[in-house]
């Protein structure tokens, strides 16, 4: 491990335990420092650290939270990134609303105090070498590279605690901003920021908007990360971890014979397999009658109940979860044999609490095949440490509705879990025309004279995880969208509508997070 201090200008001191680390480093700009000094000690860890972060680095942590090597982490206690909180302007990824209590995962990166393998530096130099400002450099790496399976994150055990914030955080200026958008994002976002920040922030950057179109937008790099080995040195599994399966299920009988024949021949077999049957009818009893007719490989655990709702069915089941591991399935999909003993061995390897499974429908093309963190999340293709579920639940304010996949994969990246996409564990979700969550509901907000938009359910998560420019980008990008596709041509009318259609939504996202 090698540490270089800086100024955030240049290297100022070099902490290392290799003896033919030179101090000719020091004076050179910390952004071209960090290349060179992996290029020399192709298999190190290089650290940096801004000076007033020299005593309070975490040296006993770093081992542990570089638990493989294709990894770049970093960490700073100033609340606001060092491309600002306008970022979220144009971008509505969970990667922008960092929780700075946690390990979460980000492409935000800090010049404060972080850290990359030697291997990665030299496998990307010759595309970001050229790149001087330090701290644009390293979110330009990690907006780049995430993607193609770097893992990317902001943590505070970098820091032993009691640190102080720094007297004056390092944020970038709206021109930067305005280049690191023209050079990364499409330019239809340019506009938008430029629009945002006009409407939301009383400001006309005219100029740096202008100097924007200047910048030649990044061309395609060419970077392979694949032939990195990752084998991470957590051990987070025990020598025959259990898994159990959580299925909710209504209306679809033969489907879900299907899965449990599936999960019956699995090389790894589940410990148990818990299924909520739902079925509105109060006089009706159980069609699943091959749970006990039939004799299989694992307990089953059987709750029959008339209140709908894969949120409530989810939560029931989770509650009774004793194993290691927690399968989410669907009761509509089919999967091969290997299915969990993969998925447990690709846990292992990465190090993570939460992986999701690749779901497509019959026939449909693969196109993404990198093994990645990821913004999305499947209640019904995932699987995650069955510890998480004593912590959290389905928000039973999305029931009915869409959102409540997306919410609790939040909530474990709130708790300081990372939720990875594995490409090659798929599965296939039938996506069956019978039974389902997905009914019409009469909703509480039906009696307003105005539909909300969006949809009250959508603002819930809308507020509970946008950070507030998000939320205001998030509103102008509906705005324009729903303009397209109304009848009102005026615009000062249409935004009178839309507004009104806007507080409805937020008024009833708010009743249904209050309860």
């Amino acid at each position: 491990m090698i540490i270089l201090i800086h100024d955030n200008t240049s290297v100022i001191k070099i902490l290392s335990e290799e003896s033919d680390v030179t101090n000719s480093i020091v004076g050179t700009p910390i952004a071209q420092a960090v290349f060179i000094v992996a290029e020399q000690f192709h298999d190190e860890l290089i650290i940096w650290c801004c000076k007033e972060y020299e005593d309070y680095i975490n040296l006993q942590s770093i081992e542990l939270i570089f638990h493989h090597e294709c990894m770049m982490i970093s960490y700073s206690l100033n609340e606001e990134p060092y491309l600002t909180n306008n970022i979220g302007f144009i971008n509505e990824s969970i990667f922008v609303s960092v929780n700075k209590e946690k390990r979460y995962p980000t492409w935000l990166m800090s010049s404060d105090v972080g850290g990359i393998h030697a291997s990665i530096l030299n496998k990307i130099k010759k595309e970001f070498f050229s790149i001087k400002d330090f701290s644009f450099l390293l979110n330009a790496i990690a907006k780049i590279c995430m993607p193609l399976g770097l893992f990317c994150y902001s943590d505070p055990a970098f820091l032993k605690e009691n640190t102080p914030k720094l007297s004056k955080s390092n944020k970038t200026s709206t021109s930067t901003l305005f280049k690191f958008t023209k050079l990364f994002y499409k330019p239809i976002w340019s506009w938008l920021l430029f629009v945002c920040l006009v409407i939301y922030k009383r400001k006309c950057p005219a100029l740096p908007f202008i100097r924007s179109f200047f910048f030649n937008k990044h061309r395609n790099i060419e970077i392979d990360l694949a032939d990195l080995p990752i084998q991470s040195s957590r051990e987070l599994l025990s020598g025959n971890p259990t898994v159990d399966v959580i299925i909710p299920t209504i209306g679809r009988k033969e489907y879900l014979y299907d899965v449990l024949k599936d999960l019956s021949v699995q090389t790894h077999l589940p410990k148990q397999v818990i299924v909520v049957e739902q079925n509105p009818d109060a006089n009706t009893v159980s069609e699943l009658d091959f749970l006990n007719s039939e004799e299989w490989p694992f307990k089953i655990f059987h709750h029959f109940i008339n209140r709908t709702g894969a949120c409530n069915a989810r939560n029931l089941a989770l509650s009774e979860v004793t194993s290691e591991w927690v399968f989410l399935a669907d009761d509509d999909i089919r999967f091969d044999k290997y299915l969990l003993e993969e998925s447990l061995n690709k846990l292992k390897q990465y190090g993570v609490e939460a992986v999701n499974l690749a779901c497509l429908l019959p026939n449909e093309s693969q196109t993404y095949f990198i093994t990645s963190q990821t913004d999305i999340y499947g209640s019904g293709s995932s699987i995650f440490k069955g510890s998480i579920s004593k912590s959290i639940k389905f928000d039973t304010a999305l029931e009915h509705g869409f959102g409540e996949d997306k919410d609790f994969g939040m909530q474990i990246r709130n708790q300081g879990s990372d939720i990875v996409y594995l490409p090659d564990v798929k599965l296939t979700h039938l996506k069956a025309s019978t039974g389902g969550f997905r009914k019409e509901t009469l909703r509480a907000w039906g009696v307003e004279s105005l539909t909300p938009k969006p949809s009250p359910t959508i603002s819930v998560y809308n507020l509970k995880h946008f950070t507030n420019e998000q939320l205001l980008g998030y509103k102008l990008v509906l705005f324009l969208k729903y303009y397209k596709q109304q009848s009102i041509r005026n615009p000062f009318s249409y935004y009178k509508l839309f507004k009104e259609q806007w507080k409805i939504s937020i008024k009833w996202a708010k009743y249904l997070i209050n309860g």
